[in-house]
């Protein structure tokens, strides 16, 4: 049975249903703290962008899903602008032939987090990434943020 503040007001007083519903207004739900999770075809333009231009081989189309000014952190080096992140992005696919699979993804204040399977011909051959994809007002990738991922 759900009961109306009218209601609960006459069984426990207007006080405590003034106080109650303030603190409903402020605890924050599920998705305001833990995020949205994505399917793989919700994921914003821009990361299923990078996704399909880093397995096409495509260091062009990559640079282009990034603003002028953005920054990429790789396990400890970071790249800033669209020279230094093309270049990077380069020696990458030149170094290895990879190929990503979609794990799972979820969306706080702007922020994707994505994680990825890369399997190939780097050291190991697998691994489980996980990117942090913060796009601008444009959707363009403004920083790019990525490690192994962590092991529960």
């Amino acid at each position: 049975m759900i009961l109306s503040f009218r209601t609960v007001s006459r069984l426990v007083g207007p006080q405590e249903v003034r106080l109650a519903k303030r603190t409903r207004d402020l605890v924050m739900t599920r998705e305001q703290v833990m995020g949205r999770k994505l399917e793989s075809n919700e994921l914003p333009a821009a990361v299923e962008g990078f996704v399909d231009a880093w397995q096409g081989r495509e260091a062009d189309r990559v640079e282009g899903l990034f603003a002028q000014h953005a920054v990429v952190s790789d396990q400890g080096e970071t790249h800033r602008g669209r020279d230094e992140i093309r270049a990077w992005i380069q020696k990458e696919i030149d170094l290895y032939t990879t190929t990503l699979t979609f794990l799972r993804a979820r969306e706080v204040d702007g922020m994707v987090g994505a994680s990825y399977r890369l399997e190939g011909d780097f050291p190991g051959g697998v691994a489980e990434l996980e990117y942090q994809f913060h796009l601008d007002e444009d959707g363009r990738i403004v920083q790019l943020d990525f490690a192994p991922a962590q092991a529960a």
